[in-house]
């Protein structure tokens, strides 16, 4: 399996070396320039997508990178005031990695992650997902970890062309088109609001009157079934 294309030499330490700058080489222009904000360099570095697991309240989080180094500024940018070890997770080698922060796993996976890697990583994530839960795996019960590594898969496997294209949306937005007028509309007052609705309410009192004996009305269920995202 092919690493990400990171420098090898690439490591945390490195990295913010080579960013400092003397006060004296940088001058006041730099002291002047905005630091971007961190939602705009989570942004940059990568997509989140936020998971919401069928019979359990914890989400998954899993995140969309360039190369395993761009996963770790993420998670350093996240969570600046954690003390993550990261650093064996910035090596050249490293595809993608498992990472748990406050005991519950954060998935970081490259765009082009095939489904062996997907899946190799979803085990290591659901082990951590179901320690922190307070299910024992054990070779006797293993059932929820196989079930939980059949689902996340398939949910990683059919999110993966979304962040794709969110990266692409993210590197090229598209710019406005200045020959298309602008769409405005105008909020009605609340008055012809409540108006439509009262009539539109007496319609449908019109068409469908009340039942005689709501004993025999048909059961109307509020279940539904919430997919994760």
């Amino acid at each position: 399996m092919a690493s990400p294309a990171t420098n090898p030499n690439h490591s945390i330490s490195g990295a913010q070396s080579s960013m400092t700058t003397s006060p004296s080489a940088a001058g006041g222009a730099q002291s002047k320039a905005r630091k971007p904000s961190k939602a705009a360099t989570l942004a940059k570095l990568g997509v989140h997508h936020k998971l919401k697991v069928p019979m359990y309240v914890s989400p998954m989080h899993v995140v969309w990178v360039e190369s395993a180094y761009d996963g770790v500024k993420f998670l350093e940018t996240m969570f600046p005031n954690d003390e993550l070890e990261l650093e064996s997770c910035a090596d050249s080698r490293t595809v993608a990695f498992v990472m748990p922060i406050d005991d519950w796993p954060w998935m970081v996976l490259p765009y082009d992650a095939d489904v062996d890697t997907i899946a190799h990583e979803a085990v290591h994530a659901g082990h951590l997902y179901l320690s922190a839960a307070g299910v024992e795996v054990t070779g006797t019960n293993d059932e929820p970890l196989a079930y939980f590594v059949g689902w996340l898969t398939g949910r990683l496997v059919s999110l993966q062309a979304d962040a794709v294209l969110e990266r692409a949306k993210r590197q090229h937005p598209t710019p406005p088109n200045p020959n298309q007028p602008a769409v405005t509309t105008k909020r009605q007052p609340k008055s012809i609001k409540a108006a439509g609705a009262l009539a539109a309410a007496a319609a449908m009192v019109t068409a469908n009157p009340p039942l005689a004996d709501d004993s025999n009305a048909p059961a109307v269920s509020d279940a539904c079934t919430n997919e994760a995202t």
